[in-house]
């Protein structure tokens, strides 16, 4: 028999949204405001939010492994992004600047390619009519990006961000109007 408190949650609808570290979160389900942009579609593998735990052991002469202590509470945001737009290339390619050397060419030339790029995200997606709201205020690309062009599948971009500790506030959180979730 199936257990009625039993919450199974796919991640449709998805939607990454961007803006600068500082730009003001919704605090509901409502479309982000000035300064958030959509990065548009997303591959079928989705969004992975990790959350990871290190820990140290402390030991005893008498005893081993009387304490553990947690060191660090890593989180990561991955993605593939699909579209390839001036928002989601700039991830990819973090300072330049674009040119129209001639009309109807364009170039973009890097001005600073070890600029940290931090960037304030959200994740939203919807489930059986509920929504979910992962907000991180302050995020930085921590991995290298691999464009692989192919004749037999699309290019896409992938990212992969380390959650950082913002200035004030929790580096992250969730939104949610499904209160089998919250148990409020």
């Amino acid at each position: 028999m199936a257990n009625p408190n039993l919450i199974i949650v796919a991640g449709e609808n998805q939607r990454i949204y961007t803006a600068p570290v500082g730009t003001t979160a919704p605090t509901t389900d409502a479309a982000p405001g000035v300064g958030w942009v959509d990065l548009g579609y997303v591959s079928s593998k989705g969004v992975s939010i990790e959350l990871d735990r290190k820990t140290k052991n402390i030991n005893a002469w008498q005893a081993d492994n009387v304490r553990l202590l947690t060191t660090e509470t890593p989180k990561m945001v991955k993605a593939e992004l699909m579209e390839s737009s001036k928002e989601t290339l700039a991830l990819a390619f973090p300072e330049g600047t674009w040119s129209e050397p001639t009309p109807g060419h364009f170039a973009w030339v890097p001005t600073n390619e070890f600029a940290a790029v931090e960037r304030a995200l959200i994740i939203d997606f919807t489930d059986l009519g509920f929504y979910y709201r992962f907000i991180f205020p302050r995020c930085a690309l921590s991995s290298k990006v691999s464009l692989d062009f192919t004749r037999s599948d699309v290019t896409g971009v992938p990212v992969e961000f380390e959650v950082l500790a913002p200035s004030a506030g929790v580096s992250m959180s969730l939104l949610t109007d499904n209160p089998n979730v919250s148990g409020l």
